[in-house]
């Protein structure tokens, strides 16, 4: 698996199983062993292709017949193969059961089959292993995986982390919460800064309630129409609850204006609604709109009355 660089940032090519199981190589995530235990292949899977080999050279032009490895295509299934080639072929029989492998999987059981009766020859054996090779070829040539960076793992699989107040504060918004995240890990950026907004757009909607916008389209506008209004008022005009948290107001309208500096020409906030002007989005650009998202949320969770203006 080459890195391969994408505006100076290194990203990794979709690759087939098949890739690597070529002659091993260094990669920059992971290597032959990281990838037959993340696959859950046992190494006799494919270690057994000594065994396999062996067996294959039978499949000649001479129609499976000849001396191969010492022994005739007539000649019975000896008990010292069948008690070694049997575990090995159940193990792959596993293998293919957890890969999806379903006609290889078909080929192990004939195998299996032919292994565990009684008078089988090796010339019943070498034509299904030839089988059950190409088999395997084309079916792990159809299966492929996306590699992720260090950072891009920690974003899919720990998708909360850094949001824990958020989520005790909100808890509706775990789900585009962990969809932002996991959308960032797997290169959905567009998905990725949705999501984001969507968390957003609750908290904005929740910080309406609290100043009391009085605005029936309840969403970004309404907000931050209300927060300007109550900022430009004097301290005697305010209400005490206003008075109170005048700070907490003052210091969440700065993190709205980072939230549209980081969105700029990006995200349109007109008639209440957040909206994608494009899908078009660097890792960068997703990655500081899914920071300054966060960042609006936890001093929400952290610092916001819970309940709304009384005298407004």
């Amino acid at each position: 698996m080459t890195p391969e660089p994408d505006s100076g940032r290194l990203r990794y090519r979709l690759v087939t199983i098949l890739d690597l199981m070529k002659p091993f190589r260094a990669v920059t995530i992971l290597n032959f062993l990281d990838l037959l235990h993340i696959f859950r292949l046992h190494e006799q899977t494919f270690s057994i292709s000594g065994r396999i080999t062996k067996l294959e050279q039978s499949a000649q032009a001479d129609g499976y017949r000849g001396d191969v490895g010492d022994q005739q295509d007539s000649d019975s299934l000896d008990d010292e193969f069948r008690r070694t080639a049997l575990p090995a072929f159940t193990g792959m029989e596993s293998n293919c059961i957890d890969l999806e492998l379903g006609t290889s999987l078909a080929t192990v059981r004939k195998i299996i089959s032919v292994i565990s009766r009684p008078r089988s020859q090796y010339g019943d054996l070498y034509p299904l292993v030839e089988e059950l090779r190409g088999r395997l070829i084309d079916e792990m040539e159809s299966k492929s995986f996306w590699a992720l960076t260090t950072k891009e793992r920690e974003y899919y699989e720990q998708p909360r982390k850094g949001w824990d107040e958020v989520i005790s504060r909100f808890p509706d918004s775990v789900t585009d919460i962990e969809e932002a995240s996991k959308c960032f890990a797997l290169s959905r950026y567009a998905a990725a800064v949705f999501h984001s907004l969507q968390v957003v757009e609750s908290g904005l909607i929740d910080l309406g309630r609290l100043i009391v916008a009085t605005d029936p389209q309840t969403g970004w506008n309404a907000t931050t129409n209300r927060l300007k209004q109550i900022l430009a008022t004097t301290y005697p005009t305010r209400t005490p609850f206003q008075q109170q948290h005048f700070q907490f107001l003052q210091q969440i309208n700065a993190t709205i204006e980072s939230l549209k500096s980081a969105w700029r020409n990006k995200i349109s906030h007109a008639q209440d609604k957040l909206v994608l002007l494009t899908s078009d989005f660097t890792p960068e650009v997703a990655e500081e709109i899914l920071f300054a998202s966060r960042s609006f949320m936890r001093r929400l969770a952290a610092d916001a009355p819970t309940s709304p203006d009384p005298d407004a």
